[in-house]
Order: structure tokens, then sequence, then C-alpha cells
């Protein structure tokens, strides 16, 4: 049974991701902090990207290498107090971008 702790967390986490915008710029080191103001802890943020690349040429025929690099998602790990034994709960979300 997943604690209400978690559930509220989860969805503040969410309703605060919905609100970054991903193709502009944005800071891992802002988010973290921002995401600690809304939780009242330091979560592990990892974000992952995609990366394509693209082989052309140019005019003059040399080659050029286009590097495309998107968010593909976040992960968020955050606490939710102990289990039974007096171990800290972690729980991690991830979100697609």
């Amino acid at each position: 049974m997943e604690s209400i702790s978690k559930q509220v967390k989860e969805q503040m986490i969410q309703n605060y991701i919905n609100t970054v915008d991903f193709c502009g710029d944005f800071s891992v080191a802002k988010m973290k902090s921002d995401l600690k103001t809304i939780l009242h802890e330091m979560p592990a943020l990892e974000v992952k990207y995609v990366k394509n690349n693209l082989l052309t040429e140019d005019k003059k025929g040399n080659k050029v290498n286009i590097v495309d690099e998107k968010v593909k998602s976040v992960v968020i790990a955050f606490t939710d107090g102990f289990d039974n034994n007096g171990n800290i709960v972690v729980h991690r979300v991830e979100f697609y971008i």
C-alpha cells in the first residue's frame, strides 16, 4: 500500500515537471533547488538525454556533423519516512518528456 505522503510528493513533483520547459533553457541546479523547496528535502535528480547525430555535407563538400540532443526523461528520487526496520524508504519516479 502506498503512503499518502508518497502520493502527495509524486503529485507535487509532476506538477513542477509540467512547468519546466525542457526544449528551452533549463538548469538541473535550479530544478534541484525548486524541488528542495517543494519537498523540503534535496532529491536526487537525473536527466536522461537522447542524442541524434546527422552527418551531411556543406556546399563545398566538407563533412558537417549536426548533433541534436533532447531530454528523454527525468528521474527523481525522494524519501518517504522509514520502514519497520528503521531504514529510510526511497522512491524513484521517472517522467518521460
